[in-house]
């Protein structure tokens, strides 16, 4: 088999790639390809270390890092070579390095300049070219003077959830992990209220999707959040605000990742639920989109 007609799976199997057909214009993928990537259940453990980690052991100064194997997931799937990427919450540059792994231009945005140097670290390490970054707040995302984007894909910040202690694991190890927030930034949205968070989340995803053309697709990360013994479903409410901007949803993918640790919340008391999940929830552009007033 010829390295033209092989393609590796998430779980770096090697499988016969299949035929392109000339029809598809989202991306680069085969039949078979395809079939694979609309999966709506990804199961990983991808490396902490080592050289296939692709530097995880600069990212995770990051309080969530998303792994540049899963963001080249959706990144090949949503665009084909060549294409530009906005992340507007950009972190440490999981999105961007899956650009760079993959033939397409990545524009990434962050409020914290500790995180643009811990991915342009991960860069130097890997050896590649360190893509298109701003130090800014996403909210003055149209002052930047983007270019138009083929996809965006984020993984924004849970309003408050990696403000606060963590008590499972004092349950079970006998300490907690303290809190280990995005910035002490103010206006940083992991420092905000969860209302605020969504008002927020929807005006700055507004101003994302003005870059973005028609038909073209968005990508985001969510995780439900925990609190005081009630459990928000922030996916819902992302799904609800966005389609008010409006985009149109797509539906989502569930990864399911399974290097996360079990801790007892809850016990013995109540019922807990040990999150191994995130959602990723997809949207589609149709029409210009709105921004609301905060």
């Amino acid at each position: 088999m010829s390295e033209k007609n092989k393609q590796t799976t998430l779980e770096g199997k090697i499988a016969p790639r299949g035929k392109v057909d000339p029809r598809n214009k989202l991306n680069d993928l085969t039949g078979k390809e395809w079939n694979y990537a609309t999966r709506s259940v990804i199961v990983t453990a991808y490396p902490v270390s080592g050289p296939k980690s692709l530097a995880a052991e600069i990212r995770r100064q990051h309080p969530s890092p998303k792994p540049p194997q899963l963001c080249r997931h959706f990144v090949k799937f949503f665009t084909k070579k060549g294409a530009t990427v906005l992340d507007p919450f950009m972190g440490v540059g999981g999105t961007l390095i899956a650009c760079s792994l993959s033939g397409r231009k990545g524009i990434g945005i962050d409020i914290n300049p500790k995180w643009i140097e811990t991915y342009k670290k991960a860069c130097s390490f890997l050896g590649i070219q360190v893509q298109t970054v701003y130090c800014a707040d996403s909210r003055e995302i149209l002052k930047l003077g983007l270019p138009e984007v083929d996809f965006i894909l984020t993984d924004p910040p849970y309003s408050f959830m990696l403000s606060k202690e963590r008590t499972g694991e004092k349950k079970k190890i006998g300490k907690g992990f303290e809190a280990k927030p995005f910035s002490t930034l103010p206006q940083d949205l992991g420092n905000v209220d969860y209302p605020t968070y969504r008002k927020e989340l929807k005006k700055i995803m507004a101003l994302a999707c003005n870059r973005l053309r028609k038909g073209k697709y968005v990508a985001i990360f969510a995780k439900d959040l925990s609190h005081e013994g009630r459990m928000t479903p922030v996916h819902c409410h992302i799904i609800q605000d966005m389609m008010d901007i409006p985009l149109r949803y797509k539906g989502l993918t569930i990864w399911y990742d399974k290097t996360i640790n079990l801790y007892p919340f809850g016990y013995p008391y109540q019922y807990v639920p040990n999150q191994v999940h995130q959602y990723i929830l997809i949207f589609q552009k149709e029409n210009d989109v709105t921004v609301p007033e905060v």
